[in-house]
């Protein structure tokens, strides 16, 4: 091809499907000529170098300007989950028609899927797809209860904390718990308030907990429905008790602090994903003065036949593995206890005349200290980190 377009038609002889027409280049040439997009060159309009005067092909009209609407693609269009088993694409239509007209619907049937049937809905437009949403988590028709829908494209959360765009977090409250206790951490309060509500409302009920380490504060967001707002006028006027302390609740209802709220949202996700960043790059090793001592055993004497998970489950009944390093063919491999008195505790189960035995195999086993110790540090560090590098290295960690 020149700088002009124009191409030689004896490339399209080299195509698949023009081979098997059987089609001669005059055959080519006179199709190309019956084109409205094509134009072909009269002999001797296309020059360049030895091939001047030999007819030529290019595309006639200009390329139509692209337009990418994947935005407005995924804005009206939202994932199902936990649909009825028997489904089909006319009864999801028929569901869907309290909430507006839908213009496309498809099913997705998986055995990758826990809960069942998935499907994927698009509304005529993005307006059309908000009026649907809002219908659906304000007033749901009964025979959409137990549907999960979320806009294509979000995250599981059902919102987009980050989004400057404050239309795409419709019936959402956001409570704040103020006077926590500063020892909380962030599993034993999600697991609280997530107890709290799924007990009285529902699974799928808070959306997101933004909590920082040492605080005395968190915010909740959740479904803004009748149920979530009857239990947080109850935590009102009663509080709420999470471990030693009673925290107090109140639900933001103020614009600006709204707005203020999801500022601090995307910011408090950003300095989350940045931190997992780090550490996925980073060892979760110990430095090697602060790695309790004592911990590993060492057991020989293995049959060479024995997996991994043979190992694990016959040693998960002699005390709680950590760590567990066998590689299939050894006859050795290297184990690590939560604390040093579990470690002697199994060596001494493994010794002796009433000895207990290893998938039927009498083992011999001992505590391994010093430069062997160290040197097993080092060398779980380095196959830690091949781990997270590679896809198919062997089982690891318990």
């Amino acid at each position: 091809m020149d700088q002009d377009g124009w191409l030689d038609p004896s490339v399209f002889l080299l195509f698949n499907r023009i081979k098997n027409l059987n089609a001669s280049l005059a055959d080519i040439i006179l199709a190309c000529k019956s084109s409205d997009e094509l134009e072909v060159s009269s002999p001797g309009a296309a020059s360049f170098g030895d091939d001047a005067g030999q007819t030529r092909v290019r595309r006639s009209p200009d390329l139509p300007d692209f337009r990418n609407d994947d935005d407005r693609e995924v804005a009206r269009s939202f994932i199902l989950r936990r649909i009825p088993q028997d489904s089909t694409v006319d009864s999801l239509l028929e569901l869907f028609k309290p909430l507006g007209h839908v213009s496309y619907a498809r099913i997705y049937r998986s055995t990758n899927f826990p809960d069942g049937p998935r499907a994927l809905v698009c509304f005529p437009d993005q307006e059309s797809a908000d009026a649907a949403f809002l219908k659906f988590t304000s007033r749901r028709p009964p025979a959409l209860e137990g549907i999960l829908m979320k806009k294509r494209g979000q995250n599981q959360g059902g919102f987009n904390p980050s989004s400057p765009d404050f239309s795409v977090r419709p019936n959402m409250l956001i409570c704040h718990f103020t006077e926590l206790s500063p020892d909380l951490d962030w599993k034993r309060l999600y697991k609280t308030l997530t107890t709290v509500f799924t007990e009285r409302i529902g699974d799928g009920t808070m959306r997101y907990l933004m909590y920082v380490p040492k605080a005395d504060e968190c915010h909740v967001t959740c479904n803004d429905n009748g149920a979530t707002r009857a239990l947080l006028a109850e935590l009102t006027e009663t509080g709420l008790v999470i471990e030693d302390s009673t925290a107090k609740v109140r639900i933001l209802e103020d614009e600006e602090e709204v707005k203020n709220y999801w500022k601090m949202a995307a910011e408090h996700r950003a300095s989350r994903n940045a931190t997992r960043t780090r550490d996925s790059t980073s060892s979760s090793f110990e430095p090697i003065d602060r790695r309790p001592p004592g911990v590993i055993v060492k057991i020989d004497g293995l049959h060479e036949e024995m997996t991994w998970r043979d190992l694990k489950q016959d040693l998960s009944r002699l005390g709680k593995l950590v760590y567990l390093n066998h590689e299939r063919g050894s006859n050795s491999c290297y184990v690590r206890f939560s604390t040093a008195e579990e470690s002697s505790r199994v060596v001494d189960a493994l010794s002796g005349p009433d000895a207990e035995t290893i998938c039927g195999t009498v083992v011999q086993s001992s505590v391994v200290a010093g430069e062997e110790e160290t040197e097993y540090w080092n060398r779980a560090e380095e196959l830690q980190r091949d781990r997270r590098n590679s896809r198919d290295s062997p089982p690891y960690e318990s």
